[in-house]
């Protein structure tokens, strides 16, 4: 087992303090699997707008279920890349000894249930310089660990690499706080109150992680996954769910926030204006009037995807065709407008457009490999009919369902003269008459 010794710690405070003890070109927790460890002066404080979810990253070195240090290993991980904030957790460890709870029953419970910790004492996510030597000390000492029954380590290559990939994530600041950004809020009750624990700690939650952006991805999976809907209904649909999410979370996340019973947000706009002007009175004062905020060119739901010099060849393509001919469904108009087109960008549907592509594939100046100037080509042939306006992702999805439907064909051909033997051998090794079911 590699451990991590006296001097690797004494050494790595020295370097993270910046002292002179920390020029002798020692090199600090040393693994062989997690290769060369960088210079402690080498790792920069970087932070990212875009954070990583730190449970996915604690789980990508995939551990086995029945191993003796599996549980050992989470918790050192996770207070590896956690860091309590010691005056609340002081003050927790003191309420709960006076509720009766000695010091090794308090050990416990952090130790295997830290539920009731997590829900009222904030932790911190340290800078790369910090948090890499943290995270990098769990997995030399816990990976190579040799269960006593399998006889197999903690950690096999496949997780050695992902452990590799984890530290490199970290020295790129995708898992530190950000400075100055307040990670927590406090929970609230149905009165707009900060609800506390039995042990009256104020409760706390945190906005890290991606599992409210799953919850909220599983209600539009349920919204549209069975049912079939067009653009337009779906835009309306989606702002419609937009808005009622966001007066949710700011009834439960934001102070003075009034619960009202209802979505019609513009009505306690026009209410909460016409109280103010009449009697100097605010009926609600942590509301913000969105009817006095000025509409900006900003959307939503369904936007534009194309590039300018794209946009410019439709438009050119637009003056050479027929505007009587062209006669769009309520959808299509809907998707065009949507996106400020005079057309709507669609994927390959007709046939009218696989025999052009066939065409285009055979013209040698056609770009196939370059997928904006393609779809800019494309709109040489456009018609507003048959033929509509690509995407470079439509064009780069055709081209490869083209190259493989061209291997299949290619792959038949070949095959035909075996396909006739085997046909062949079926014709002749079959049952002259249908067989008869035995009576039982």
């Amino acid at each position: 087992m590699i451990s991590v010794t006296e001097d690797d710690i004494t050494y790595l405070q020295a370097a993270i303090l910046e002292s002179e003890q920390c020029r002798t070109g020692k090199t600090p927790i040393p693994c062989d699997q997690l290769g060369d460890p960088p210079r402690p002066s080498d790792i920069a404080d970087i932070f990212s707008s875009v954070l990583g979810d730190i449970f996915h990253a604690m789980d990508r070195p995939k551990v086995p279920v029945k191993h003796a240090s599996k549980k050992g290993y989470f918790v050192a991980l996770q207070n590896a890349f956690f860091i309590w904030d010691e005056d609340q957790m002081a003050e927790l460890r003191e309420r709960m000894a006076k509720a009766g709870k000695t010091d090794e029953e308090i050990d416990s419970e952090l130790y295997y249930n830290s539920k009731l910790f997590r829900g009222c004492v904030a932790r911190r996510v340290p800078p790369p310089s910090i948090l890499y030597w943290r995270v990098r000390a769990v997995f030399a000492l816990y990976g190579n660990i040799v269960d006593s029954d399998s006889k197999k380590p903690l950690f096999n290559s496949r997780a050695w690499a992902k452990a590799r990939n984890v530290l490199n994530e970290i020295r790129a600041g995708l898992y530190s706080d950000p400075p100055g950004f307040e990670m927590y809020t406090y929970k609230l009750d149905k009165n707009g109150e900060v609800k506390k624990n039995k042990y009256g700690m104020k409760m706390i939650d945190s906005i890290r992680g991606t599992n409210r952006t799953e919850a909220y991805h599983k209600g539009l999976v349920t919204t549209f996954g069975s049912w079939i809907c067009g653009i337009e209904m779906s835009d309306c649909l989606l702002a419609e769910r937009r808005h009622r999410h966001n007066q949710r979370v700011s009834e439960i996340r934001r102070l003075d926030f009034p619960i009202l019973g209802h979505f019609d947000t513009w009505r306690v706009d026009a209410i909460q204006n016409l109280v103010w002007k009449n009697h100097r009175i605010q009926i609600y004062p942590g509301w913000t009037n969105a009817s006095d905020y000025k509409d900006t060119e900003e959307s939503f739901d369904t936007v534009a995807l194309h590039s300018q010099p794209l946009h410019d060849a439709l438009e050119e393509r637009m003056k050479e065709i027929d505007a009587s001919s062209v006669k769009l469904s309520r959808e299509n108009k809907y998707l065009a407008d949507s996106v400020g087109a005079k057309l709507p960008f669609l994927p390959f549907i007709s046939d009218e457009e696989n025999v052009l592509y066939a065409h285009c594939v055979l013209d040698g100046n056609f770009p196939l490999d370059d997928d904006e100037k393609a779809a800019i080509a494309w709109c040489k042939h456009v018609d507003g009919v048959k033929i509509m306006p690509k995407l470079p992702v439509h064009m780069r999805t055709h081209r490869e369902a083209f190259k493989r439907n061209q291997r299949v064909r290619d792959s038949v051909a070949r095959a035909e003269k075996g396909q006739s033997a085997l046909d062949k051998l079926n014709e002749v090794i079959k049952s002259a008459k249908p067989s008869t079911p035995a009576v039982a």
